[in-house]
């Protein structure tokens, strides 16, 4: 979730005041969300 996401993300960078730090976090976890999304959409689907 997003509290643990939050916590591992202080850990990993201390600095995430920074507009690059802010911009990478929600990158990263508009990729993770996608690729979540995608993996569920995939095996819910039959070929």
């Amino acid at each position: 979730d997003y509290c643990s996401l939050y916590t591992l993300w202080i850990l990993i960078i201390p600095n995430t005041c920074t507009m690059k730090g802010i911009l990478f976090l929600v990158l990263l976890v508009a990729v993770l969300a996608m690729g979540c999304y995608e993996k569920q959409y995939f095996e819910g689907m039959e070929f």
